[in-house]
């Protein structure tokens, strides 16, 4: 478990360093220019979907089909004339709860959540309109658009579209620069290897070094390398001097 938390922290600790030192720097480079091109190349994704607030009537898919669809029509036609109200047609004719409300599903449903054959019917009509009976699996259904909002295209300045425009942008232009920072880390960096991996004419696995950049290096640790390094270079000079 000490391990799991010690491996999440470094990873917590890297990914707050890359995203203070590139992503955060990537950030604030961006124009308002380059943002508002960006905007206008995709505006398409930046708006939000039409809603329809919907009645219906409901005919279950009796033992004759064709009878069934021939009713549904009928209703359809009544509701399209105006002869009579749709609630009322509703409340006479649907065979399903709702019938009892007039036929009233409820909140407004966004038109892209909408069954295809029912979306097809319904996303071009108008407020008021009655649509044609549209089958589906266990029967007809007449549908009344009762109230309808557009797509609407949420304007450049709206937060939502910063946001994302802004995340975009740097999540394309982040990767190199990542890549980069990561490099000069690294040419940065003096290997220090764990005591416990230290055996003679050993090799060293990649995973079992840690890399630590000068900059986090103490002074403490700074001399102690220093001292080791000339003891080292003293040792090595002994065998040369003997071989005279």
């Amino acid at each position: 478990m000490d391990e799991v938390k010690r491996v999440m922290t470094e990873n917590f600790s890297k990914d707050a360093v890359i995203g203070r030192e590139v992503y955060s720097r990537v950030y604030q480079s961006l124009t308002e220019k380059e943002k508002r091109e960006e905007y206008e190349k995709n505006k398409q994704y930046f708006s939000e979907p039409g809603e329809v607030t919907l009645s219906r009537i409901f005919i279950a898919l009796g033992k004759d089909p064709v009878a069934t669809q021939q009713r549904a029509a009928e209703i359809a036609v009544q509701a399209k004339s105006g002869t009579a109200d749709f609630a009322a047609l509703a409340k006479r004719y649907s065979e399903e709860p709702l019938g009892k409300d007039g036929g009233k599903i409820g909140s407004s449903i966004k038109i892209p959540d909408l069954a295809p054959e029912v979306k097809a019917a319904v996303e071009t009509g108008a407020s008021g309109s009655v649509t044609d009976p549209v089958k589906l699996e266990n029967g007809f259904y007449i549908f009344r658009i009762d109230e309808r909002k557009e797509t609407k295209v949420l304007p450049f300045e709206d937060e939502k579209v910063q946001d994302a425009i802004g995340r975009f942008l740097v999540g394309q232009r982040a990767e190199k620069q990542v890549e980069a920072y990561l490099a000069t880390l690294r040419d940065d960096a003096f290997i220090e290897i764990d005591q416990r991996y230290q055996f003679e004419n050993s090799k060293v696995k990649s995973a079992q070094i840690k890399r630590i950049p000068y900059s986090e290096e103490s002074a403490k640790e700074k001399k102690k390398r220093k001292k080791e390094e000339e003891k080292k270079a003293e040792r090595e000079k002994k065998p040369a001097a003997g071989s005279n």
